[in-house]
């Protein structure tokens, strides 16, 4: 755990207890990852070292409730551009943790007053 320890520098016990259990637990997988890349008998240069592995946590933990979000109006007719097909695999793939998290991938819920009608 002392490879890459937390600055948080606080007087709370609560929050320097939380800190510890959300990195204690990052350790833990990471060793996890570790000793399953060896498992698989991958190389030493392809597996993630502890700073990667949080940096690739941190990412999927950031990009993981965002939507995208759909431009609004108009568009302009300054310059009418052709309209190109969009490539088949146009848009990168989320991350594995992100794919198959489980969360929002229902259909939103629309309050119409006739739903039946859209």
């Amino acid at each position: 755990m002392s490879f890459y320890p937390m600055r948080t520098k606080t007087k709370k016990w609560t929050v320097r207890v939380i800190s510890h259990f959300a990195f204690f637990s990052l350790a833990n997988s990471w060793l996890e990852y570790v000793r399953d890349a060896d498992k698989e008998r991958l190389l030493k240069k392809n597996t993630m070292d502890m700073l990667a592995f949080q940096t690739d946590v941190a990412h999927s933990l950031i990009t993981c409730n965002k939507t995208a979000q759909k431009r609004r109006g108009r568009p302009s007719n300054e310059s009418p551009q052709p309209v190109a097909k969009k490539a088949h695999n146009a848009e990168p793939l989320p991350t594995n943790t992100v794919r198959y998290d489980g969360c929002y991938h229902w259909p939103e819920r629309v309050s119409m007053p006739f739903a039946q009608r859209c």
